[in-house]
């Protein structure tokens, strides 16, 4: 143990000469370590400065990364081991973590610069190969009879897309553990009876928290299994600013590597975030007398879903975190994937879309007393299913957003309504 221990040392001696800019000494050091060295120095000449969002980012993978594979090697019985080897070893797994990063940083250079500045890489142009790519949208829920108007008028050209292969994050026991040890929770990752998530149950504090993480699409929920005890009991007072909640929300899926690669930095995001409230109490207006929504007790905060700079739809098109009273976090939701461009479709145009919807087919779900639907915005999307089905490919579908109104032509409330796109 002694010698391995003044080896260590001896290669992290080396390795922070090389990283502050000298010349490495390959006297004392194996033909690996002399290697690392060397291969250390000749990257450091063409090293791009990262920015300190993505430093975060990379350093958290890595962290867990590193935990995971030590964990692997230590028996699940030895309760305990795992933490003693971290603590033991901390001095040498920062020197592996610091050229960790280097390495990772250098080989993933070009490919980082070109999605920060160079344009998303489309599809090949290459007509759609035969296959299945229908959308499992959900059911349409809606009165028969019900007229359809637009607010803008709608293009009757039709045009391409591109339809993207899914790859979805590995899911193990080990991975889960990792992730959990991340977020702070404590208590062993186990498989559920069906197979179809991984779950962690953590009762050792006074709220139990739980996380899952879904085995056929990788996605990954956290929660706090009674919420209410940390929801502000007074209203927004007790509640942190919008700004902060977005804030909080990013840092700690950032933090616990839950944010997709093209998340560079906060401000990049920060336009396309939501932030609504909720979990208002009904209260009494004072003027009217009627029951409205009292101050929100907590803020939900959506991040946007894109692939490959195309916003996503769909149950599975969410990234969320939920914060409570003193910038708590109620509860997380990560579901994103590997995206590479396949082939390019063509799709009909939004009025033909549109049509299609008006006369009965697509997805939608209105109440049954409405008499009138308005559409306010139609986008092409691509489609997410939701996190419990496997998913191999991510094909363009019309969304559509509007107001569903009651026979008086008063709004009975907002929707969303979808149809595929593809020709």
């Amino acid at each position: 143990m002694a010698k391995a221990e003044a080896d260590d040392r001896k290669f992290m001696q080396q390795l922070d000469s090389v990283l502050a800019g000298g010349r490495p000494d390959p006297s004392g050091l194996n033909a690996d370590e002399r290697a690392d060295l060397d291969f250390a120095s000749r990257m450091l000449v063409s090293r791009d400065e990262p920015t300190p969002e993505y430093r975060l980012w990379l350093r958290s993978r890595l962290m867990r990364r590193l935990a995971l594979e030590t964990q692997r090697a230590v028996p699940v019985e030895k309760e305990g081991l795992l933490d003693w080897l971290l603590e033991r070893r901390k001095p040498v797994l920062a020197s592996v973590i610091s050229l960790a990063v280097l390495l990772l940083i250098v080989v993933t250079g070009l490919w980082y610069a070109g999605r920060a500045g160079a344009p998303m890489a489309t599809a090949p142009a290459s007509p759609l190969p035969a296959g299945d790519y229908a959308v499992k949208l959900p059911s349409r829920i809606a009165p028969a009879g019900i007229k359809f108007s637009s607010e803008q008028g709608l293009s009757t050209a039709p045009g391409t897309a591109a339809v993207y292969e899914l790859k979805s994050r590995p899911v193990s026991l080990g991975s889960v553990a990792g992730l959990a040890d991340g977020l702070g929770l404590s208590g062993q990752p186990e498989l559920s009876p069906d197979g179809s998530r991984i779950d962690v149950i953590d009762t050792s504090g006074e709220i139990e928290r739980r996380l899952t993480v879904w085995a056929a699409s990788g996605a990954v929920e956290y929660t706090l299994f009674d919420p209410e005890l940390l929801i502000a009991g007074d209203g927004a007072a007790e509640l942190p600013t919008r700004a902060e909640a977005a804030r909080t929300g990013y840092n700690v899926l950032l933090q616990s590597g839950l944010l997709p690669y093209g998340y560079h930095s906060f401000s990049d995001v920060q336009g396309g975030i939501r932030i609504t409230g909720g979990g208002g109490y009904p209260v009494q207006d004072a003027k009217t007398g009627q029951a409205v929504e009292g101050p929100a007790r907590y803020w939900i905060v959506d991040f946007p879903c894109t692939v490959n700079g195309l916003e996503a739809t769909g149950p599975g098109a969410k990234i969320e975190a939920v914060i409570g009273a003193g910038g708590r976090v109620i509860s997380l939701f990560s579901y994103w994937r590997e995206a590479t461009p396949r082939y390019t479709g063509r799709v009909i145009s939004p009025d033909e879309a549109f049509r299609e919807l008006a006369e009965g087919g697509g997805s939608i779900d209105i109440p049954v007393n409405s008499s009138a639907v308005v559409i306010r915005e139609v986008n092409l999307k691509l489609w997410m299913d939701p996190p419990s089905t496997k998913q191999s490919l991510a094909v363009p579908v019309y969304e559509f957003t509007g107001w569903s109104l009651d026979k008086n032509g008063r709004v009975l409330e907002g929707f969303t309504a979808w149809t595929e796109a593809l020709e």
